[in-house]
Formats: C-alpha cells, sequence, structure tokens
C-alpha cells in the first residue's frame, strides 16, 4: 500500500527561471498581468471600451472604443498609470497612448461569473488572444509552449 505523499507545486516563474527564452518572449510573459488584470486597473466600465494592444518601451497602447473615451482617459492618465505601477510594478510602463480602434466588447462580470458557475473550469476551452498566440509560436520546444499555454489558459479561467 503506498502512503500518500505531499505535493509541492513551483510557481512558473521558478520552474521557467533557467530556461532560455528569446529576448521578446520573456517581455511578453513578462508583460502578460497587464492583459490579466486590465479590468482591475481601470473598472469594469473602461474594460470593456478599451484594449491594452502593445507594449512598446514603456509606452502602453492601449485601443479605445470611440475618440471621446480617448479623450476622457488623457485626464485618467496619471490614475491609470499610478494603478498600473502598483498592480504590475515589473512591466515599468512610464506612458499610456489611447487610439481609437478595434475593442472586442466582452460580457459583464457578474454574467462572466454566472456561466462559470455553470460549466466546468477544466473543460471549458479558452480561445487566447492572437497577442498570447503570437508569444507561443516564438518558442521552439514543443513541451515548453504547452506547458505555458496550459498556464495561460488556467489564469484566463481565475
Amino acid at each position: 500500500m503506498m502512503s500518500a505523499k505531499r505535493q509541492d507545486f513551483s510557481a512558473v516563474s521558478d520552474i521557467m527561471g533557467g530556461i532560455k527564452l528569446p529576448k521578446s518572449v520573456k517581455d511578453h510573459v513578462k508583460n502578460y498581468e497587464i492583459w490579466t488584470k486590465w479590468s482591475e486597473i481601470v473598472g469594469s466600465e473602461l474594460s470593456r471600451v478599451t484594449l491594452p494592444t502593445e507594449l512598446k518601451g514603456k509606452t502602453l497602447e492601449i485601443h479605445v472604443a470611440h475618440q471621446a473615451w480617448a479623450q476622457q482617459l488623457h485626464f485618467l492618465k496619471p490614475s491609470i498609470l499610478g494603478k498600473i505601477r502598483a498592480l504590475c510594478p515589473r512591466a515599468g510602463v512610464k506612458d499610456l497612448h489611447f487610439k481609437v480602434g478595434k475593442v472586442e466588447l466582452t460580457s459583464s462580470p457578474e454574467s462572466t461569473a454566472a456561466s462559470r458557475k455553470n460549466s466546468s473550469k477544466e473543460n471549458t476551452p479558452v480561445k487566447l488572444s492572437e497577442r498570447l498566440e503570437m508569444t507561443l509560436r516564438a518558442i521552439e520546444d514543443p513541451e515548453l509552449r504547452e506547458v505555458i499555454r496550459l498556464a495561460m489558459c488556467a489564469q484566463k479561467r481565475v
């Protein structure tokens, strides 16, 4: 009879610490936190009309659904930058650039929470953004790529 062993889990960053990844992949993984915490950074109303699209150097480009929102966001820039620095300090964002562009409207947090309760988290397929798919394609090792994909999908389910 086998005795039950205690399983210790390691953080992904601990596991991947020694792995040599291209700088672009490391940057994407490091800055992924901005995308996962976007709703927390700007709030539920603004997260429905904004979408962070790219980090160019230290400037975060954000697509905004309408010019009127872009204008309003300029007034909120110091507050948004402060939240990004507090919640995602490793990203090193120094400036924001608002650009009118395509923003996929997401469902409300309430309906998302309700749908999560009605479905099994593990069996629900998760669609990763094109940005994340690009990041994954840059990883040559297929096993490592799949492990990172699973981690990204698990993060989106939380």
